[in-house]
């Protein structure tokens, strides 16, 4: 599906304008624009999406796997779902750090502790 998904977006974002060609139409007035809400950039938006998306999925399935793995009960594991969809910052953040580092030991422990505070 992700394949699928990355192929999809890579053929429609392949007729877009460069960004000397913005530019040029007056749409932009220089490259440092881009990313600073000064232009529409449609693929800083479709990456951002993506970049939340992909942390929704990490964060849910290590959710999932706390709880088979017997380190929280069902209940706690529906808590720390609801956290990760309302974005809870600390689960966010948890997330964010997993991104850089690859510890899966560090964010499951991080979110264990999250649903120990709660």
């Amino acid at each position: 599906e992700t394949s699928l998904i990355r192929n999809t977006l890579k053929r429609r974002l392949s007729g877009r304008s460069d960004p000397d060609e913005l530019i040029s139409k007056g749409i932009i007035k220089n490259v440092s624009d881009i990313g600073t809400g000064n232009s529409n950039n449609s693929e800083e938006v479709v990456r951002s999406f993506a970049t939340r998306r992909s942390r929704f999925a990490v964060a849910l399935k290590a959710a999932s796997h706390l709880q088979s793995d017997g380190w929280i009960s069902q209940e706690s594991k529906g808590k720390l779902k609801d956290l990760i969809l309302i974005e809870d910052e600390r689960v966010m953040a948890a997330v964010e750090v997993f991104e850089i580092d690859h510890d899966v030991e560090e964010l499951l422990d991080t979110l264990n502790r999250i649903c120990a505070v709660r």
